[in-house]
């Protein structure tokens, strides 16, 4: 990372993996089937009991509006975390 003579600010771009995905959204068989072939991992919880051996590997969280679990209070317990898909209907 340096500052250019015009004052940007350059960052040398890096590839970001998005190896592990936690589904918390109910989904039939099909619909994550279909998500499985683009992730090494998938850990599937529609009841938000996510294993806590699990937390620290997850990059991609695909879940309800209220977003990760509400067990899950301390950010360094997801260090992987790059990514929270939220859906919600209406929005």
């Amino acid at each position: 990372m340096r500052i250019s003579k015009a004052g940007y600010l350059i960052v040398a771009m890096t590839k970001i993996t998005l190896d592990t995905l936690c589904c918390t959204v109910n989904l039939s068989s099909s619909k994550l089937d279909e998500i499985k072939p683009n992730f090494k991992t998938v850990h599937f919880h529609p009841d938000k009991n996510i294993p806590k051996d699990v937390l620290a590997d997850i990059d991609v969280w695909f879940t309800q509006g209220t977003g990760i679990p509400g067990d899950i209070t301390d950010i360094e317990a997801i260090p992987r975390t790059k990514l929270i898909q939220i859906t919600s209907g209406g929005s």
